[in-house]
């Protein structure tokens, strides 16, 4: 089913100070547009979900910075999104390029061209087991303990990223809960490597 209704930001709470639009059929933010200072805003589903698969496409611009969050937990603090997991929406970053997941996995060696295009990340997310695609390419294999449910979110800007980012037929399939023997154990560090990813730390983005 779809999380957007392609006119307004139904469904969808705007966090932060960029201001999001709805476009084409798109959800459209261009924080160069609107500062001369580097801003930063999300928009959080109003729905949670924990098991999932979610299919979103994207644009981004060169010098864009974004990320599609998934299992966002409950806020910390005013004008936060929440911390879960990010994909990343960068194909220059430095640690985690498009397509991996701040904290768990990068694409690295590899880089996924994406700016520039519509794009379709294809998510899914079952116990803790995680796997995204990039245009029917699989970036990420992985399984991880941290987030187990929460809402989705989309990054608009950042001090390095103030570009055009756009999201548009954003759908979700709700799955059965994974029961325990569904799960698979994670290694002491939380991280299981797949066969094309390779694990790094953190960017340290702001999201709780």
């Amino acid at each position: 089913r779809s999380l957007a209704d392609g006119k307004t930001l139904t469904g969808w709470t705007t966090i932060g100070d960029v201001r999001w639009s709805v476009t084409d059929g798109a959800f459209t933010a261009n924080p160069s547009k609107q500062s001369a200072t580097p801003i930063q805003g999300f928009l959080r589903s109003t729905e949670d979900f924990s098991d999932f698969e979610l299919k979103a496409e994207f644009w981004a611009d060169p010098n864009a910075n974004s990320g599609l969050f998934i299992r966002c937990g409950t806020p910390a603090r005013p004008n936060s999104l929440g911390t879960g997991y990010e994909i990343n929406v960068s194909d220059d970053h430095p640690v985690t390029p498009t397509g991996g997941i701040v904290g768990v996995h990068s694409t690295l060696p590899h880089r996924v061209k994406s700016v520039g295009k519509w794009s379709l990340f294809e998510v899914r997310a079952e116990g803790n087991h995680l796997i995204v695609k990039v245009n029917g390419e699989t970036t990420v294999d992985a399984h991880d303990d941290k987030f187990t449910n929460g809402a989705i979110g989309l990054q608009a800007g950042g001090p390095n990223g103030p570009g055009l980012i756009r999201y548009r037929n954003i759908r979700v399939r709700p799955l059965p809960a994974a029961g325990p023997s569904a799960r698979t154990p994670t290694r002491r560090s939380g991280r299981r490597p797949s066969r094309n990813t390779i694990s790094h730390p953190s960017t340290g983005k702001s999201m709780r």
